[in-house]
Protein backbone atom coordinates (compact mmCIF):
# COMPACT_ATOMS: atom_id res chain seq x y z
CA UNK A 1 0.00 0.00 0.00
CA UNK A 2 1.15 3.58 -0.60
CA UNK A 3 2.62 5.56 2.26
CA UNK A 4 1.37 8.93 0.99
CA UNK A 5 -1.99 10.49 2.02
CA UNK A 6 -4.81 8.98 -0.09
CA UNK A 7 -2.17 7.23 -2.22
CA UNK A 8 -1.19 10.52 -3.86
CA UNK A 9 1.43 9.77 -6.53
CA UNK A 10 1.44 5.95 -6.52
CA UNK A 11 -2.28 5.99 -7.34
CA UNK A 12 -1.67 8.07 -10.47
CA UNK A 13 1.32 5.96 -11.55
CA UNK A 14 -0.77 2.80 -11.17
CA UNK A 15 -3.50 4.22 -13.41
CA UNK A 16 -0.97 5.19 -16.07
CA UNK A 17 0.47 1.66 -15.98
CA UNK A 18 -2.88 -0.11 -16.12
CA UNK A 19 -4.50 2.14 -18.76
CA UNK A 20 -1.89 2.55 -21.49
CA UNK A 21 -4.60 2.76 -24.16
CA UNK A 22 -5.76 6.15 -22.83
CA UNK A 23 -3.68 9.15 -23.90
CA UNK A 24 -1.67 10.48 -21.01
CA UNK A 25 -3.01 14.10 -21.19
CA UNK A 26 -6.62 12.88 -21.05
CA UNK A 27 -5.90 10.46 -18.22
CA UNK A 28 -4.08 13.18 -16.25
CA UNK A 29 -7.05 15.51 -16.76
CA UNK A 30 -9.44 12.81 -15.49
CA UNK A 31 -7.31 12.15 -12.41
CA UNK A 32 -7.13 15.87 -11.68
CA UNK A 33 -10.93 16.18 -12.00
CA UNK A 34 -11.35 13.22 -9.62
CA UNK A 35 -9.06 14.84 -7.07
CA UNK A 36 -10.94 18.12 -7.31
CA UNK A 37 -14.38 16.55 -6.89
CA UNK A 38 -13.40 14.07 -4.18
CA UNK A 39 -11.15 16.33 -2.07
CA UNK A 40 -11.06 19.97 -3.06
CA UNK A 41 -14.83 20.47 -3.44
CA UNK A 42 -15.74 19.07 0.04
CA UNK A 43 -12.92 21.10 1.56
CA UNK A 44 -14.23 24.27 -0.10
CA UNK A 45 -17.76 23.58 1.12
CA UNK A 46 -16.54 22.97 4.66
CA UNK A 47 -14.52 26.18 4.63
CA UNK A 48 -17.55 28.11 3.40
CA UNK A 49 -19.68 26.62 6.17
CA UNK A 50 -17.17 27.69 8.79
CA UNK A 51 -16.99 31.21 7.41
CA UNK A 52 -20.77 31.58 7.30
CA UNK A 53 -21.44 30.08 10.76
CA UNK A 54 -23.55 32.45 12.91
CA UNK A 55 -21.43 34.61 15.16
CA UNK A 56 -23.29 33.36 18.27
CA UNK A 57 -21.72 29.92 17.84
CA UNK A 58 -18.22 31.38 17.69
CA UNK A 59 -18.34 32.94 21.13
CA UNK A 60 -19.65 30.02 23.19
CA UNK A 61 -16.86 27.79 24.40
CA UNK A 62 -17.70 24.40 25.91
CA UNK A 63 -18.91 24.66 29.52
CA UNK A 64 -16.11 25.09 32.01
CA UNK A 65 -15.83 22.77 35.03
CA UNK A 66 -17.85 23.92 38.00
CA UNK A 67 -15.81 25.37 40.87
CA UNK A 68 -15.47 22.97 43.82
CA UNK A 69 -17.24 25.43 46.14
CA UNK A 70 -19.82 26.68 43.68
CA UNK A 71 -22.45 29.00 45.14
CA UNK A 72 -24.82 27.89 42.39
CA UNK A 73 -25.64 24.70 44.27
CA UNK A 74 -26.17 26.18 47.73
CA UNK A 75 -28.34 29.00 46.35
CA UNK A 76 -30.10 27.05 43.61
CA UNK A 77 -33.83 27.54 43.21
CA UNK A 78 -34.10 23.76 43.14
CA UNK A 79 -32.03 21.87 45.69
CA UNK A 80 -32.04 18.87 43.34
CA UNK A 81 -29.32 20.66 41.40
CA UNK A 82 -27.01 19.18 44.04
CA UNK A 83 -26.85 16.06 41.87
CA UNK A 84 -24.33 18.06 39.83
CA UNK A 85 -21.80 17.05 42.46
CA UNK A 86 -21.90 13.53 41.04
CA UNK A 87 -22.87 13.41 37.37
CA UNK A 88 -19.95 15.25 35.74
CA UNK A 89 -22.00 18.42 35.29
CA UNK A 90 -20.53 21.58 33.79
CA UNK A 91 -21.54 25.22 33.89
CA UNK A 92 -22.76 26.95 30.75
CA UNK A 93 -22.73 30.74 31.02
CA UNK A 94 -24.14 33.31 28.62
CA UNK A 95 -24.36 36.95 29.61
CA UNK A 96 -26.18 36.95 32.97
CA UNK A 97 -27.51 33.41 32.52
CA UNK A 98 -25.98 30.29 34.08
CA UNK A 99 -27.13 26.70 33.62
CA UNK A 100 -25.87 23.34 34.77
CA UNK A 101 -25.42 20.94 31.86
CA UNK A 102 -24.65 17.24 31.48
CA UNK A 103 -23.29 15.76 28.26
CA UNK A 104 -24.53 12.34 27.19
CA UNK A 105 -23.80 10.38 24.04
CA UNK A 106 -26.47 12.28 22.07
CA UNK A 107 -27.29 15.43 24.05
CA UNK A 108 -26.03 18.45 25.88
CA UNK A 109 -28.75 18.69 28.51
CA UNK A 110 -29.48 21.62 30.80
CA UNK A 111 -30.81 20.30 34.10
CA UNK A 112 -33.94 21.94 35.46
CA UNK A 113 -34.27 25.74 35.17
CA UNK A 114 -31.30 28.09 34.72
CA UNK A 115 -29.43 28.53 37.99
CA UNK A 116 -29.31 32.24 37.15
CA UNK A 117 -31.03 34.28 34.47
CA UNK A 118 -33.77 33.24 32.09
CA UNK A 119 -34.30 30.48 29.55
CA UNK A 120 -34.58 33.05 26.76
CA UNK A 121 -30.93 33.98 27.33
CA UNK A 122 -29.87 30.37 27.84
CA UNK A 123 -31.29 28.71 24.72
CA UNK A 124 -29.06 30.38 22.06
CA UNK A 125 -25.93 29.55 24.07
CA UNK A 126 -27.07 26.00 24.78
CA UNK A 127 -27.91 25.44 21.11
CA UNK A 128 -24.59 26.82 19.87
CA UNK A 129 -22.57 24.84 22.40
CA UNK A 130 -24.47 21.63 21.65
CA UNK A 131 -23.90 22.03 17.92
CA UNK A 132 -20.19 22.60 18.47
CA UNK A 133 -20.12 19.19 20.18
CA UNK A 134 -22.41 17.53 17.62
CA UNK A 135 -25.06 17.05 20.30
CA UNK A 136 -28.76 17.88 20.65
CA UNK A 137 -29.59 20.86 22.91
CA UNK A 138 -32.07 19.69 25.55
CA UNK A 139 -33.86 21.09 28.58
CA UNK A 140 -34.72 18.44 31.18
CA UNK A 141 -37.28 18.64 33.98
CA UNK A 142 -37.78 22.38 33.64
CA UNK A 143 -40.65 24.45 35.02
CA UNK A 144 -43.68 25.60 33.01
CA UNK A 145 -42.19 29.09 32.67
CA UNK A 146 -38.97 27.76 31.15
CA UNK A 147 -40.93 25.35 28.95
CA UNK A 148 -43.02 28.26 27.64
CA UNK A 149 -39.88 30.20 26.75
CA UNK A 150 -38.56 27.14 24.94
CA UNK A 151 -41.82 26.78 22.99
CA UNK A 152 -41.65 30.44 21.97
CA UNK A 153 -38.11 29.78 20.72
CA UNK A 154 -39.43 27.03 18.45
CA UNK A 155 -38.53 24.03 20.59
CA UNK A 156 -40.78 20.99 20.89
CA UNK A 157 -41.97 20.59 24.49
CA UNK A 158 -43.39 17.60 26.37
CA UNK A 159 -44.71 17.09 29.90
CA UNK A 160 -42.49 14.29 31.20
CA UNK A 161 -42.57 14.45 35.00
CA UNK A 162 -44.49 15.67 38.03
CA UNK A 163 -42.64 16.89 41.11
CA UNK A 164 -44.10 15.98 44.52
CA UNK A 165 -44.02 19.09 46.71
CA UNK A 166 -44.88 19.57 50.38
CA UNK A 167 -45.16 22.73 52.45
CA UNK A 168 -43.81 21.69 55.87
CA UNK A 169 -45.62 24.60 57.53
CA UNK A 170 -49.04 23.32 56.53
CA UNK A 171 -48.35 19.57 56.51
CA UNK A 172 -50.56 17.56 58.87
CA UNK A 173 -51.14 13.86 59.47
CA UNK A 174 -54.86 14.50 59.95
CA UNK A 175 -57.47 13.88 57.28
CA UNK A 176 -58.40 11.05 54.97
CA UNK A 177 -55.59 11.86 52.52
CA UNK A 178 -53.06 10.62 55.07
CA UNK A 179 -54.92 7.53 56.22
CA UNK A 180 -52.38 5.13 54.72
CA UNK A 181 -49.49 7.21 56.02
CA UNK A 182 -50.81 7.08 59.58
CA UNK A 183 -51.17 3.30 59.27
CA UNK A 184 -47.57 2.98 58.11
CA UNK A 185 -46.30 5.19 60.92
CA UNK A 186 -48.13 3.10 63.52
CA UNK A 187 -46.47 -0.03 62.16
CA UNK A 188 -43.07 1.65 62.34
CA UNK A 189 -43.61 2.83 65.92
CA UNK A 190 -44.50 -0.70 67.09
CA UNK A 191 -41.19 -2.04 65.77
CA UNK A 192 -39.06 0.01 68.16
CA UNK A 193 -37.63 2.12 65.37
CA UNK A 194 -35.16 4.87 66.31
CA UNK A 195 -34.37 7.78 63.97
CA UNK A 196 -31.33 10.03 64.04
CA UNK A 197 -29.48 12.73 62.11
CA UNK A 198 -25.83 12.14 63.06
CA UNK A 199 -22.94 14.46 62.34
CA UNK A 200 -20.65 11.49 61.63
CA UNK A 201 -22.21 9.01 59.22
CA UNK A 202 -21.63 5.22 59.58
CA UNK A 203 -20.52 4.70 55.98
CA UNK A 204 -19.51 1.07 56.39
CA UNK A 205 -22.99 0.09 57.55
CA UNK A 206 -24.60 2.38 54.99
CA UNK A 207 -22.57 0.80 52.19
CA UNK A 208 -23.88 -2.65 53.15
CA UNK A 209 -27.46 -1.39 53.03
CA UNK A 210 -26.83 0.28 49.68
CA UNK A 211 -25.42 -3.00 48.31
CA UNK A 212 -28.52 -4.88 49.46
CA UNK A 213 -30.80 -2.27 47.92
CA UNK A 214 -28.88 -2.34 44.62
CA UNK A 215 -29.12 -6.13 44.47
CA UNK A 216 -32.90 -5.96 44.91
CA UNK A 217 -33.34 -3.13 42.42
CA UNK A 218 -30.89 -4.11 39.68
CA UNK A 219 -28.40 -1.42 40.57
CA UNK A 220 -28.47 2.31 41.22
CA UNK A 221 -29.65 4.87 38.67
CA UNK A 222 -27.63 7.81 37.37
CA UNK A 223 -27.77 11.10 35.46
CA UNK A 224 -30.32 13.06 37.56
CA UNK A 225 -30.44 10.50 40.38
CA UNK A 226 -27.85 10.23 43.13
CA UNK A 227 -25.73 7.19 43.91
CA UNK A 228 -24.12 6.11 47.16
CA UNK A 229 -20.79 7.82 47.78
CA UNK A 230 -19.40 9.09 51.13
CA UNK A 231 -18.09 12.32 49.61
CA UNK A 232 -21.46 12.98 48.02
CA UNK A 233 -23.47 12.19 51.18
CA UNK A 234 -21.32 14.43 53.38
CA UNK A 235 -22.82 17.38 51.53
CA UNK A 236 -26.41 16.29 52.16
CA UNK A 237 -28.76 15.95 55.12
CA UNK A 238 -29.01 12.27 56.02
CA UNK A 239 -31.59 10.54 58.22
CA UNK A 240 -30.85 7.10 59.67
CA UNK A 241 -33.26 4.46 60.98
CA UNK A 242 -32.15 1.92 63.59
CA UNK A 243 -33.89 -1.13 64.99
CA UNK A 244 -32.30 -2.68 68.07
CA UNK A 245 -29.12 -0.69 67.43
CA UNK A 246 -28.91 -2.06 63.86
CA UNK A 247 -28.99 0.35 60.95
CA UNK A 248 -31.86 -0.72 58.68
CA UNK A 249 -32.44 2.26 56.38
CA UNK A 250 -31.44 5.81 55.47
CA UNK A 251 -32.58 8.69 53.27
CA UNK A 252 -30.69 11.76 52.09
CA UNK A 253 -31.77 15.24 51.04
CA UNK A 254 -30.20 17.89 48.86
CA UNK A 255 -30.19 21.19 50.72
CA UNK A 256 -30.24 24.70 49.28
CA UNK A 257 -31.25 28.09 50.58
CA UNK A 258 -34.70 27.67 49.02
CA UNK A 259 -35.70 24.07 49.72
CA UNK A 260 -34.65 20.53 50.53
CA UNK A 261 -35.15 17.69 48.05
CA UNK A 262 -35.22 13.93 48.56
CA UNK A 263 -32.39 12.07 46.87
CA UNK A 264 -31.28 8.62 48.08
CA UNK A 265 -33.64 6.11 49.71
CA UNK A 266 -31.97 2.91 50.87
CA UNK A 267 -33.21 0.06 53.06
CA UNK A 268 -31.88 -3.31 54.21
CA UNK A 269 -33.41 -6.58 53.07
CA UNK A 270 -35.39 -6.84 56.30
CA UNK A 271 -36.87 -3.55 57.44
CA UNK A 272 -39.97 -2.78 59.57
CA UNK A 273 -43.04 -1.65 57.66
CA UNK A 274 -43.35 2.12 57.58
CA UNK A 275 -39.64 2.78 58.11
CA UNK A 276 -39.17 4.94 55.02
CA UNK A 277 -42.40 6.81 55.75
CA UNK A 278 -41.15 7.60 59.25
CA UNK A 279 -37.86 8.95 57.91
CA UNK A 280 -39.64 11.31 55.49
CA UNK A 281 -42.06 12.53 58.17
CA UNK A 282 -39.09 13.30 60.43
CA UNK A 283 -37.50 15.32 57.63
CA UNK A 284 -40.75 17.23 57.10
CA UNK A 285 -40.95 18.04 60.80
CA UNK A 286 -37.36 19.26 60.91
CA UNK A 287 -38.03 21.43 57.85
CA UNK A 288 -41.07 22.89 59.59
CA UNK A 289 -39.07 23.72 62.72
CA UNK A 290 -36.40 25.43 60.64
CA UNK A 291 -39.04 27.62 58.95
CA UNK A 292 -38.84 26.07 55.48
CA UNK A 293 -41.90 26.25 53.25
CA UNK A 294 -40.84 23.88 50.49
CA UNK A 295 -39.77 20.24 50.60
CA UNK A 296 -39.55 18.18 47.43
CA UNK A 297 -39.99 14.43 47.27
CA UNK A 298 -38.47 14.63 43.78
CA UNK A 299 -40.30 13.75 40.60
CA UNK A 300 -42.38 10.92 39.23
CA UNK A 301 -43.05 10.27 35.53
CA UNK A 302 -45.83 12.53 34.29
CA UNK A 303 -49.34 11.49 35.25
CA UNK A 304 -51.25 12.06 32.07
CA UNK A 305 -52.74 9.70 29.49
CA UNK A 306 -50.94 11.77 26.85
CA UNK A 307 -47.56 11.74 28.58
CA UNK A 308 -46.15 8.74 26.71
CA UNK A 309 -42.62 10.00 27.25
CA UNK A 310 -43.16 9.98 30.99
CA UNK A 311 -44.48 6.44 30.86
CA UNK A 312 -41.44 5.46 28.82
CA UNK A 313 -39.16 6.83 31.53
CA UNK A 314 -41.11 4.94 34.17
CA UNK A 315 -40.69 1.70 32.27
CA UNK A 316 -37.00 2.12 31.45
CA UNK A 317 -35.93 3.36 34.90
CA UNK A 318 -38.15 1.16 37.05
CA UNK A 319 -39.59 4.13 38.98
CA UNK A 320 -43.23 3.04 39.00
CA UNK A 321 -43.00 1.64 42.54
CA UNK A 322 -42.38 5.10 44.03
CA UNK A 323 -45.79 6.49 43.12
CA UNK A 324 -47.77 4.84 45.91
CA UNK A 325 -45.12 5.78 48.47
CA UNK A 326 -45.16 9.45 47.52
CA UNK A 327 -48.94 9.55 47.20
CA UNK A 328 -49.26 8.61 50.87
CA UNK A 329 -47.93 12.06 51.79
CA UNK A 330 -50.63 13.75 49.66
CA UNK A 331 -48.18 16.15 48.00
CA UNK A 332 -48.97 18.82 45.46
CA UNK A 333 -47.76 17.69 42.05
CA UNK A 334 -46.12 20.32 39.83
CA UNK A 335 -45.55 19.59 36.12
CA UNK A 336 -42.02 19.40 34.74
CA UNK A 337 -41.14 19.50 31.05
CA UNK A 338 -38.53 18.47 28.54
CA UNK A 339 -37.65 20.45 25.41
CA UNK A 340 -35.59 19.86 22.27
CA UNK A 341 -35.45 21.57 18.85
CA UNK A 342 -37.86 19.14 17.10
CA UNK A 343 -40.22 16.32 18.00
CA UNK A 344 -37.82 13.82 16.45
CA UNK A 345 -34.87 15.13 18.45
CA UNK A 346 -37.08 15.15 21.55
CA UNK A 347 -37.75 11.43 21.12
CA UNK A 348 -34.08 10.69 20.47
CA UNK A 349 -33.07 12.70 23.54
CA UNK A 350 -35.65 10.93 25.70
CA UNK A 351 -34.28 7.53 24.77
CA UNK A 352 -30.72 8.71 25.32
CA UNK A 353 -31.45 10.20 28.75
CA UNK A 354 -33.43 7.15 29.80
CA UNK A 355 -30.38 5.07 28.90
CA UNK A 356 -28.13 7.34 30.98
CA UNK A 357 -30.52 7.10 33.95
CA UNK A 358 -30.85 3.32 33.78
CA UNK A 359 -27.18 2.67 32.99
CA UNK A 360 -24.84 5.23 34.62
CA UNK A 361 -21.84 3.45 33.08
CA UNK A 362 -23.03 4.68 29.66
CA UNK A 363 -22.46 8.33 30.55
CA UNK A 364 -19.88 9.92 28.28
CA UNK A 365 -18.00 11.59 31.13
CA UNK A 366 -17.13 9.60 34.28
CA UNK A 367 -18.98 10.65 37.45
CA UNK A 368 -17.17 12.96 39.82
CA UNK A 369 -17.65 13.92 43.44
CA UNK A 370 -15.23 16.86 43.47
CA UNK A 371 -17.83 19.60 43.84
Amino acid sequence: SAGTPAGLGPFELTLFALLPQIPEPELAAGILAFRLVYYALPAALAATSLLLRPSTAEHHAPPAPMPPTSRHLSHARRAELGVARQNAARLLQAADCTAVTVQTSQTLTALFDPAEGTAAALLPALTACARSRNRLPVLYKCSPRTALAARHAGFAVAHVASEALINPQSFSLNGSAHRQLRRNLRQASKSGLHLSVPTALPFTEMAKIDAQWCTRNNGARGFSMGRFCPTYLRQQRVYLAYQNDRLVAFVSFHVSAHEICLDLMRSANKVPDGTMHALIVQAIEDARLSGRTRLSLAALPARSHRAWLGRLIAHLTGSTGLAQFKDSFAPRYAPLYMAAPTRLSLGIAMLDLARSVANPASETVPPTTSL
